[in-house]
C-alpha cells in the first residue's frame, strides 16, 4: 500500500483491516508513487493497494496485480473476498 501523508490514517485503518483478515500488509509512504510501485516489482510482490484521494472519498483502494497488471478499484471486503478465494483454489487474483 502507498499513500501520501493525507491518506496516511486510511491507509493504516486498510492496512488493520487487512491483517485481521490474514492478509500479510506493508503500508508504504514518503516515496513518489512510481518509485514505490517499481521497488514492489522489483520486490517482485504479487499484488500492490494504491490509496490517494480518490480511494479515500469513496472508501475503496486501487489493486495492482504484478501478474495482470491494474484491476482497478474495489471495496476492502470485495478485496478480502477475492484474495481468499484465489489463496485457496490457488490461482492468482
Amino acid at each position: 500500500m502507498s499513500a501520501l501523508c493525507s491518506q496516511l490514517q486510511y491507509c493504516n485503518e486498510v492496512g488493520k483491516k487487512l491483517k485481521a483478515s490474514g492478509i500479510r500488509v506493508e503500508v508504504c509512504s514518503g516515496e513518489r508513487l512510481p518509485k514505490l510501485i517499481r521497488n514492489a516489482e522489483k520486490q517482485k510482490i504479487p499484488l500492490m493497494a494504491v490509496v490517494g484521494p480518490k480511494e479515500v472519498e469513496t472508501e475503496t483502494i486501487t489493486i495492482r496485480s504484478r501478474f495482470a497488471g491494474e484491476l482497478g478499484n474495489m471495496s476492502i471486503d470485495e478485496f478480502i473476498s477475492r484474495t481468499k478465494t484465489a489463496s485457496e483454489n490457488r490461482t492468482f487474483l
